[in-house]
């Protein structure tokens, strides 16, 4: 298939979709839940032994691919590589496409699967309800890509591969930092203290809730928009229609993603799973986002957190402790916002490599 004087071949030709792969009966192999891959690195924290009982399961091997098919994990451009697999064949959950190369670099086809214009049309060609939809099959069996040589692929991988090394270490930077933040907390308040319900200290916005949808996001424009991933600004819009209009700051919480922003400036709401938390006046917001930050709720997976978030208890230290811990973090926090600004910009810097690399006729 020809398009703007450059080949294209279809995917299934250079790899297999959703393989099939024999298992030991009762056989305990690692199993990668949806949780355990971290959007931005691709990396996968962790790995659950589980039996292979569950034939319902998706199956793969060391160096296939994970594709996320279900909103907003697509969206949010969830892919990885199995790698570490202590078994011949792993498990994982029924929500990703294991896409298997045969003739291209797993590297390299693993960074062309994360790229917008991929992802876009994967979103697009979603199926089944609002906020259960998920990617077909059939989108990767019909999907053509542009394939080079082995040595372009080697090429393109290895640069790729140098960016996001970086970014990894800028993440564990991150990681550092909220563990010196949680340390801290639990210093200052190691006293018992008196706690209640999140869900007795929040105060429901005065406000209309505008949302807008992550297809209608502008990668510029004169406000940010905030959504449920891990980077600070997900998009960006020219409406002022679409702005937050209730008092700030505001605490904003991932129903999916768990992730926790304190939004102090003008923005606009990404949709999907976006929760805006305005603490009650006896706590400082400052200090009750910190204090968020240390309720450890489970993962489930794609399931919604919030209500479970509403039923854990928060401490309620004294105003003046409040402000005074909420000091003691400002000067570290401004390190914090550093590293994310950093790893928004690198998460771009890859966007404008991959669209140099895998796109070249734009």
């Amino acid at each position: 298939m020809m398009r703007n004087n450059i080949e294209y071949r279809k995917l299934t030709e250079v790899a297999d979709i959703n393989p099939s792969y024999n298992l030991t009966k009762n056989s305990k192999n690692h199993f990668i839940e949806m949780s355990a891959i971290d959007e931005t690195s691709g990396k996968i924290s962790y790995f659950i032994n589980k039996t292979s009982e569950n034939s319902g399961l998706s199956r793969f091997k060391e160096n296939d691919i994970l594709f996320a098919r279900i909103t907003p994990c697509t969206e949010n451009g969830k892919v990885a590589i199995a790698r570490g697999l202590e078994d011949e064949v792993g498990l994982g959950s029924t929500e990703f496409i294991v896409i298997s190369p045969k003739k291209v670099l797993a590297d390299w086809l693993y960074f062309l699967l994360k790229t917008p214009e991929i992802r876009d049309s994967a979103v697009k060609s979603m199926t089944g309800t609002t906020g259960r939809q998920r990617v077909p099959k059939e989108f990767f069996e019909t999907l053509f890509i542009q394939v080079p040589s082995l040595e372009v692929q080697r090429r393109i991988a290895s640069n790729l591969l140098k960016v996001n090394q970086i970014h990894e270490r800028n993440i564990h930077a991150i990681q550092l930092s909220d563990s010196y933040s949680s340390s801290l907390f639990h210093l200052t308040f190691a006293k018992e203290i008196k706690t209640r319900l999140i869900k007795d200290c929040i105060v429901k916005p005065k406000c209309k809730i505008v949302k807008i949808p992550k297809n209608k996001f502008s990668e510029s424009g004169k406000y940010p928009i905030v959504d449920q991933g891990k980077s600070l600004i997900g998009g960006y819009t020219d409406s002022e229609e679409s702005l937050y209009n209730g008092d700030l700051p505001v605490i904003l919480f991932g129903d999916h993603t768990l992730c926790l922003k304190y939004i102090d400036f003008k923005f606009a709401l990404g949709a999907d799973g976006v929760k805006v938390l305005t603490p009650s006046k006896e706590f400082d917001p400052k200090y009750f986002y910190y204090a968020l930050r240390e309720v450890g709720i489970e993962s489930r997976g794609y399931s919604r957190h919030y209500r479970y978030l509403l039923e854990e208890q928060i401490k309620v230290p004294s105003m003046e402790l409040q402000k005074e811990f909420s000091q003691k973090m400002s000067y570290f926090e401004k390190i914090r916002e550093t590293q994310i600004v950093t790893s928004d910009k690198l998460n771009l810097l890859l966007e404008s490599l991959s669209n140099k690399y895998f796109n070249p006729a734009n």
